[in-house]
């Protein structure tokens, strides 16, 4: 072989093998990428069902949120009301001679959550002020009702006690046509509700429709529960409608316990309470008639301690009437309290018996309140 074709074969290897290595590199490389790119492409595809996924569960948690939230119903209602009187150093339910806005501010919520078509449970917040001028939240309902049928319906819980022809509405201030509802009769505001059950069954013939509404249960002094509760305790209520007139018929019965007062025995105040001290005003033993007039809470203010003969039968008997066409409307209701102290005896201490003129106060056998409004009026517009 000459030195051109020697040289010509040296320079075609020289050229070509660079070439098939980095064409070698190239597909390396390509293959490399096509790798990547199909790992990359299942991960997309990967993410795409997660994302499909997620859709679908964010879908259904929105559809139930939606579901829940048809079933859940939230109401309000306030009233705002400034109050004083003109009569120096009296107090009444919290009123005096100075401008106050808490006895009649009250503020309220109620949720209802529908369960099923036919039981639901219903719970109602409502804040007020106390007798105090304190601030304070009382659940007023709580209970579950179930729908038996179209006309009769079950109820268990925290209740509204059925004393007057608006006590579902005792705190709801736009339901009635006064500032306040008058006090001479809705006055048991210590025993607004109570825990039981009832059973409400409406009714119509022809033109005349009704509501028979009866419970029994228990209930404790909203005001101090170490006061008195009431036991064994139930009721009727019916309510008749007739075109624009309603009238109602109730009958309540309980027994009335009020606690022993657990109070210092220090008669004289000297820092010591010895044993004839605590036999006094633990174990009275004598008894005396006391006049009518004296009121259980000024005895128990006064420092007086009740004995353990402390209960009592109490009925409570209401009517009422309503005439309402939209624009002349006529309210009355009549009430009446009959309690039986029997041998409802108080434990005076020595402190006060000398005051008094007796060591132990016996009440009469009986005593009843009654009392009624009548109210009329006109509407004007809205």
């Amino acid at each position: 072989m000459n030195k051109c074709g020697v040289f010509t074969a040296l320079f075609a290897i020289i050229i070509f093998s660079p070439l098939q290595l980095n064409a070698a590199n190239v597909e390396e490389r390509l293959q490399r990428l096509e790798n990547e790119l199909e790992k990359k492409t299942k991960d997309i595809e990967k993410l795409e069902k997660k994302a499909k996924s997620a859709k679908k569960s964010a879908k259904k948690a929105h559809s139930k949120l939606d579901a829940f939230a048809s079933k859940l119903q939230i109401n309000g209602f306030m009233t705002a009301g400034v109050s004083t009187h003109n009569t120096k150093d009296k107090d009444y339910k919290g009123i005096s001679d100075e401008v106050t806005w808490q006895p009649d501010s009250i503020f309220g919520v109620q949720i209802t959550a529908n369960m099923s078509e036919r039981s639901s449970v219903i719970v109602q917040l409502v804040g007020e002020a106390t007798n105090d001028r304190i601030f304070s939240t009382n659940m007023e309902w709580a209970f579950l009702r179930y729908k038996a049928t179209n006309d009769l319906t079950l109820r268990a819980g925290r209740l509204r006690t059925a004393f007057y022809m608006l006590s579902e509405f005792f705190d709801v201030g736009f339901t009635y046509p006064w500032v306040r509802p008058p006090t001479e009769v809705y006055n048991i505001d210590t025993l607004k509700g109570f825990e039981g059950v009832d059973m409400l069954y409406q009714w119509s013939a022809g033109g005349l429709g009704g509501l028979l509404q009866v419970d029994m249960g228990s209930g404790v002094s909203e005001v101090d529960p170490k006061d008195f509760d009431l036991i064994k305790a139930w009721g009727i209520n019916n309510v008749f409608t007739y075109g624009d007139w309603t009238f109602r018929i109730g009958y309540r019965e309980a027994r009335v316990r009020f606690y022993n007062f657990d109070l210092p025995a220090d008669d004289n105040s000297d820092g010591v309470i010895t044993d004839i001290e605590l036999d006094h005003n633990h174990d009275p033993k004598l008894e005396a008639p006391v006049a009518d007039n004296l009121q259980l809470q000024q005895l128990s203010d006064a420092g007086l301690i009740v004995s353990d003969a402390s209960e009592m039968p109490a009925n409570y008997t209401s009517l009422g009437l309503q005439y309402d066409n939209g624009t002349w409307f006529l309210m009355t209701e009549l009430v009446r309290l009959k309690w039986d102290f029997d041998d409802y005896t108080i434990g005076i201490p020595p402190a006060f018996s000398g005051l008094l003129g007796t060591s132990e106060i016996v009440f009469p056998p009986a005593s009843n309140y009654n009392s009624g409004y009548v109210t009329g009026g006109f509407r004007i517009g809205k």
